[in-house]
């Protein structure tokens, strides 16, 4: 009867949540709750699922406005196959010019937890993000916390992962084993920290050029 009862309780959420979308200037908005990924292009609310992307086509982008909540089996596959995820972060000329295009974007502000990671080089964060494994994203604004790696284009404000940090630009501090800053404005702190300047172990920084 208890599983009944969930089970009732869960389409229900769901079902409400599609009666209160609406399609405002052409883009569809949905509030309260919406699984992803999804043929919408704002949640307001929670959004629930494997992945945050808007499926309608490649060239639309999703906003998210309060909890992304994800359970992503391929980064689980990713690390089994080939060990610790890094990808390569040095040129972020792709990223800027789908950011000028508005090409295949996924913004979330508020909360994002992924499980096991979260990877999508068209992203971009701004608040928390939490994930027991890695965090790849386009641009993190705020606070960046993994148990592994964590790797961005931008980052402004603090990314604290078990063991490498790499960004291309960062704008504050980064707290790991390893840490890899190609432009740094801020601080290291890890076993070995190297920024466009120098390396040093413990502590590193990096004010100007």
């Amino acid at each position: 009867m208890k599983k009944l009862t969930l089970i009732f309780l869960f389409f229900s959420i769901n079902i409400f949540a599609q009666n209160v979308e609406n399609n405002l200037g052409g883009k569809t908005v949905r509030n309260i709750f919406s699984f992803i990924p999804s043929k919408v292009d704002k949640i307001n609310g929670l959004s629930l699922g494997v992945w945050a992307e808007n499926l309608k086509s490649e060239k639309d982008s999703l906003k998210i406005n309060g909890i992304n909540l994800e359970i992503n089996p391929i980064i689980f596959f990713i690390y089994i196959r080939g060990g610790i995820y890094i990808p390569d972060i040095d040129n972020d000329s792709s990223y800027t010019e789908n950011r000028n295009r508005k090409y295949n974007l996924t913004d979330i502000d508020g909360l994002n937890l992924s499980i096991p990671g979260f990877s999508n080089v068209n992203s971009k964060i701004n608040g928390l993000s939490l994930t027991p494994l890695t965090i790849c994203a386009g641009e993190i604004n705020g606070v960046s916390i993994s148990g592994l790696t964590n790797c961005s284009y931008n980052l402004n404000g603090v990314s604290i992962c078990g063991i490498y940090n790499s960004s291309n630009q960062v704008n504050g501090i980064q707290i790991g084993l390893f840490n890899r800053a190609k432009k740094l404005r801020g601080i290291q702190i890890g076993l070995w920290n190297k920024n466009g300047k120098r390396s040093l172990p413990i502590i590193n920084w990096q004010f100007r050029d």
